[in-house]
């Protein structure tokens, strides 16, 4: 896909302003699929102690404010004061929910650090651009919590939290390169490649449903189960909207994964959630 779309964009040039640096797309489309995490399903969770300081004295480290939206300077200016911490004490990290720091963690996987990437009073250049420099920022939290070599996940909610943001980071940069199918579309230009690359992402963007549904599916048990309720839910509202954008085939296919659990799931609350996102 990523040498189908830096081709489009090269044969482009004489009538599209920029061509947009192929390093961009290659790791907004290698967004879609790095969340996966080895994971098995026959251990209950172990609670783990909240060691985290007051968001307060995070700032005061270095941390910047968490009264506005951050930049990609802002996130390294961060992770500089994260890695410290991670070094010293992974249990000191924001945690999600934390009666100290629950704020801090909030602030790091608000969607609103990504807004722009969807606003088209802002340049398609500059936005690509803004990819770039954003990108990297769900995989290095998810670096700080997640522990594939364990059976469990101690840092469950806040590894299921990057991988939502993830997720929702891959989903905008589909909309990128939507919007630049519809600019070419409007100013008359056609080509066969762009459509072939726009089908594809759509069929990767089915894979990444598949892929949430095999976490609540068959991944549960590394959660504490109030975390994979709660993952159900938030898939479920994900998965919900794309559907209609799904081919029939695709759409069938994750109809019977969700049907088998509404069925078939151990908790009634997540099939529940299932019974819901099948009507």
């Amino acid at each position: 896909m990523v040498q189908s779309i830096y081709n489009i964009l090269h044969s482009f040039a004489k009538f599209y302003s920029v061509v947009l640096p192929l390093r961009l797309l290659r790791r907004g489309t290698y967004i879609l699929f790095s969340f996966l995490i080895t994971l098995s399903i026959d251990a209950q969770t172990i609670p783990y102690p909240d060691n985290s300081s007051a968001t307060e004295q995070f700032i005061k480290w270095g941390v910047p404010e968490i009264n506005q939206t951050w930049t990609a300077d802002d996130f390294r200016e961060a992770f500089k004061r994260l890695d410290y911490v991670y070094r010293l004490d992974k249990f000191a990290l924001p945690r999600k929910d934390s009666e100290y720091s629950g704020d801090l963690f909030e602030h790091l996987v608000d969607l609103r650090h990504f807004k722009p990437l969807s606003n088209p009073a802002i340049e398609l250049q500059e936005r690509f651009v803004l990819l770039e420099n954003l990108s990297f920022i769900p995989q290095k939290i998810r670096s700080y919590y997640a522990e594939p070599q364990l059976k469990t996940e101690r840092f469950g909610r806040e590894v299921l939290e990057t991988i939502l943001l993830e997720i929702q980071l891959s989903q905008r940069t589909l909309g990128l390169v939507e919007e630049l199918r519809e600019n070419l579309r409007k100013a008359g230009q056609t080509n066969s490649e762009l459509t072939k690359v726009y089908i594809q992402a759509k069929e990767e963007l089915a894979g990444v449903c598949a892929s949430l549904l095999n976490i609540i599916r068959t991944q549960y048990g590394r959660f504490e189960e109030t975390d994979i309720v709660w993952f159900a839910n938030e898939s479920a509202d994900f998965i919900q909207p794309l559907l209609v954008k799904l081919s029939d085939k695709d759409q069938d296919s994750l109809l019977d994964e969700v049907d088998f659990m509404a069925k078939k799931h151990p908790n009634e609350q997540v099939r529940q959630v299932m019974r819901g996102l099948k009507r």
